[in-house]
């Protein structure tokens, strides 16, 4: 099976109009009371077959479909269980028409996405729809694509709620050892060893001047890593301890969060914020011992400046300051990307990468106001 490609099978928008049923969504306490066959022999008025797809993440590709086919909310039935205790509702399943005999059905608890359709569905077709399904069995596993890797974003969804979906990273053509100078070489077989063992904490916290590499081995790691790397928002960044994201993080343990640029966050002030202590429990306090996520945090501020409670042993993995690259290894590496080796000093990936690039400088004015 070719996956190296997502193809949707094709349907009429004007078909996709005409797919409104009875247009509504419900909710209610307790067990499920409603029948899918029931739903699609009224509403098709055939009988059905099914093919169901279990034990894969099905969210992302529930979501690309609606995505891709501009579904409308009254296409979309939703069962929800309503919890007393928290107060809130919990999306269990969801209920896609697109078409009259075509339907899909997500179900949270069995981590499992059912496919119906009447003996009157071309075959080709619905293969096409298996051939989808197949894509995401094998691309949007982490981990088993060599030329590409994943990183993972929090996505709030209108109609599945919040969810976790992959994007594609391309791999950097690097080696560690010509990209980075050589005290890099035994603290990344130590990240590496660290962020593959399972139910582990802690923080792993990468700086250094811009455009000496910290995202370009983000990405590197994206690919040799198992684990699911999830990227983080500065909103979701300064508030780790927020409940709604505990409970989605419990659905996701043993991933690694990604801070960038992560300065204001992990900086002291005088006094510790409260960004700094959610990062704290997140990474060696109690909430860690049920999550066991481990973070990385990458900045380009002086480590003077960052709280020293972050440094402490037993939470710290690795710590590491990205410098220029060597003269010599820098001319070694400008050599192999086809340049010429003219570096006098020690340089920056960025500058070794960009020697076409025209300078963009800038000319500083002289101070306005009084003397």
């Amino acid at each position: 099976m070719d996956t190296s490609e997502k193809k949707y099978p094709h349907i009429d928008p004007s078909e996709l109009a005409k797919v409104h049923t009875t247009g509504f969504n419900y909710k209610h306490m307790g067990k499920d009371s409603f029948s899918v066959h029931t739903q699609y022999i009224l509403s098709a008025g055939t009988m059905l077959n099914s093919i169901t797809f279990q034990d894969i993440d099905v969210l992302p590709l529930f979501n690309d479909i609606i995505d891709h086919y501009a579904i409308v909310p009254s296409n979309i039935y939703g069962d929800e269980v309503f919890n007393g205790t928290t107060g809130h509702s919990e999306i269990t399943r969801q209920i896609l028409f697109l078409k009259r005999d075509f339907l899909l059905v997500k179900s949270k608890e069995k981590d499992s996405m059912m496919m119906f359709y009447s003996n009157n569905e071309d075959q080709e077709y619905i293969q096409q729809w298996i051939d989808l399904f197949g894509h995401y069995f094998g691309v949007y596993e982490p981990g088993k694509d060599e030329e590409e890797g994943n990183i993972w974003i929090i996505k709030s969804h209108p109609f599945a709620g919040t969810t976790l979906e992959p994007f594609k990273v391309p791999l950097p053509e690097m080696k560690i050892e010509t990209h980075f100078n050589d005290d890099f070489k035994p603290v990344h077989a130590y990240i590496t060893n660290r962020l593959q063992t399972v139910d582990d904490n802690g923080l792993v916290l990468l700086h250094g001047p811009p455009g000496t590499g910290k995202t370009t081995y983000l990405r590197y790691l994206s690919v040799l890593l198992n684990k699911k790397l999830i990227y983080l928002t500065r909103q979701l960044a300064h508030n780790l301890i927020a409940v709604d994201f505990i409970t989605f993080m419990l659905d996701h343990p043993n991933a690694i969060l990604i801070i960038e640029d992560a300065e204001d966050i992990i900086s002291f002030n005088q006094q510790r914020s409260f960004s700094i202590s959610s990062l704290l429990n997140i990474a060696d306090g109690l909430l860690s011992d049920c999550l066991n996520l481990q973070i990385i945090c990458t900045f380009n501020t002086h480590i003077r400046n960052i709280d020293k409670a972050l440094l402490r042993k037993g939470r710290l993995i690795a710590l590491h300051e990205f410098k220029p690259l060597q003269k010599d290894k820098a001319n070694k590496l400008s050599v192999e990307l086809g340049f010429e080796p003219g570096f006098t000093t020690d340089a920056s990936l960025a500058d070794i990468y960009n020697q076409n690039d025209p300078d963009h400088q800038y000319e500083r004015s002289g101070k306005i106001g009084f003397k």
